[in-house]
């Protein structure tokens, strides 16, 4: 054999050499990249789990605001609508005795009041004139109109 034969043989084992070579590294390739696929399934799957878990946390967490707001809201209506109705007696000029009443009787219930039936039968002078002198709601001593409309 000649110099050249031996090169040749050489670079022939060095190319199949190399081709072994390639073919295990594609080999690797594959296994490693079904590997990864594998851990990145197992990542979404915990990461939808996560968020399913969050989600339901979340929205128990905003229904129970919402209740407590609901609740909060409720009870300052209803504080306001006393306040409200008081203030309606103090400037209008009627008793709670005659406003109760007047409410128990529209409501269709019935009087039972004879005193509060009393009044209504026989309104009485200062009912019936309007307060003079006495601070109205803007604090000048006048009273405002009622509007209705």
């Amino acid at each position: 054999m000649g110099r050249i034969t031996e090169d040749f043989m050489r670079l022939v084992g060095e190319i199949q050499g190399g081709h072994r070579d390639r073919e295990q590294m594609m080999q690797d390739l594959g296994r490693n990249a079904a590997e990864r696929k594998r851990e990145v399934k197992g990542m979404q799957a915990g990461f939808h789990a996560a968020h399913a878990e969050m989600s339901r946390r979340q929205k128990n967490a905003l229904r129970d605001f919402a209740a407590g707001i609901e609740g909060k809201v409720s009870g300052l209506l209803k504080g306001f609508a006393g306040d409200l109705a008081g203030g309606r007696r103090a400037w209008g000029g009627t008793s709670s005795l005659e406003f109760n009443s007047c409410r128990i009787g529209a409501a269709g219930i019935g009087h039972g009041f004879p005193e509060a039936e009393a009044a209504e039968a026989t309104p009485t002078e200062a009912a019936a004139q309007p307060a003079r002198g006495v601070p109205g709601p803007r604090g000048d001593g006048k009273r405002r109109k009622k509007h209705r409309g």
